[in-house]
């Protein structure tokens, strides 16, 4: 195994691809991809770097700030046209976040630890609230479209998906999440609103029972 001073370490890491980048408040810690929420939440978080570095990041997110903690970071880097990337993250509540690490063995800069941090909603939709977490880095419309029905009180029809899917964005009850090199969209669903939302499709004719194959 190659011995690589920290510093050399990190200017590898930075030089080897564009999507990494950097917590300021963290040396040695890189990040490829993030999400928040509008308010600045962490989401999910995929994390790389030596072992030390790693243990260091963890611990600091469950101490207090009078004891060395982070209770928010920072994630900075360049993209392929040199413009500054920049993503404010709160840590939000310690306990909804789950953990998950793996070891990455490289002929170059040897045993990299990668961690990933992430809402449990992403996992496991919260039915009792009726709020679930998608990440995704291709098409999902599809995904989205199972994931509101599965969360959702109030029965849904899969041919309702084009009229109802805009009025759920527009409802707030699907927004987007911020983020770098993946996406994201958080859904909560209102019951009562929800229910209004359909009765009125109903009543207008929006919304149909049976699917007319010959409608655009």
């Amino acid at each position: 195994m190659h011995s690589w001073s920290e510093g050399a370490w990190e200017k590898v890491m930075e030089l080897t691809t564009d999507a990494y980048m950097t917590i300021p408040e963290i040396h040695g810690v890189f990040v490829d991809s993030i999400l928040t929420d509008e308010a600045d939440n962490l989401m999910f978080g995929s994390f790389w770097g030596r072992d030390t570095a790693i243990r260091e990041f963890q611990g600091r997110l469950t101490l207090g700030l009078s004891e060395g903690g982070m209770t928010s970071f920072n994630v900075q880097g360049d993209d392929y046209q040199n413009q500054l990337r920049k993503v404010f993250t709160r840590i939000g509540n310690i306990e909804t976040l789950e953990q998950m690490t793996g070891r990455v063995h490289t002929d170059i800069l040897g045993e990299l630890v990668h961690c990933w941090l992430y809402q449990r909603d992403i996992i496991k939709p919260d039915m009792a609230n009726h709020r679930a977490l998608l990440i995704s880095m291709d098409d999902e419309s599809l995904n989205l479209w199972n994931l509101v029905k599965t969360i959702c009180p109030v029965p849904l029809l899969d041919h309702w998906e084009n009229q109802l899917i805009p009025e759920l964005y527009n409802s707030g009850m699907i927004k987007n999440l911020n983020g770098i090199n993946q996406t994201g969209k958080q859904i909560v669903i209102d019951e009562d609103q929800m229910a209004l939302i359909v009765k009125n499709g109903c009543q207008d004719g929006s919304l149909t029972v049976h699917h007319d194959n010959n409608s655009l």
